[in-house]
């Protein structure tokens, strides 16, 4: 959602974003637009996979749910651990004048991160049937 509302207020009056002009057009910062909407969003995976934590520790499972449940919570962590480092390569890709080098590493973790959230997802949905 950070993301959609960048895009539109990315430049006063947004109809300048469409509209070719020879005036000076004010422009938000979009590295501390995208910087802040990345830790954000981290922030929020890291505190989802922190949550439920707690109430599965509290409950009495077999060793195998047990297993499958930390190496859950592993991957959340991993995915966390992605998305500071997409964090860091965006911040990186946003300041430099070279982007074509920097865009690699920034795509690596950004694809990382989602796959990792992908595969996390549908195996706790797949093993909630055991």
């Amino acid at each position: 959602m950070t993301y959609v509302l960048f895009n539109l207020t990315v430049l006063s009056p947004v109809s300048a974003y469409w509209t070719l002009s020879f005036e000076p057009q004010q422009c938000i910062n979009e590295t501390a637009h995208l910087l802040a909407g990345g830790i954000i969003n981290t922030s929020t995976d890291f505190c989802v996979v922190l949550i439920p934590i707690p109430v599965v520790m509290r409950l009495r499972l077999p060793l195998r749910q047990r297993i499958y449940c930390a190496l859950l919570f592993g991957a959340g962590f991993i995915i966390c651990i992605a998305g500071s480092f997409r964090i860091a390569y965006t911040y990186e890709l946003n300041t430099t004048y070279d982007k074509t080098w920097l865009a690699y590493p920034t795509w690596i973790s950004g694809t990382i991160e989602l796959y990792l959230g992908i595969v996390s997802t549908s195996n706790s949905e797949d093993r909630s049937h055991d």
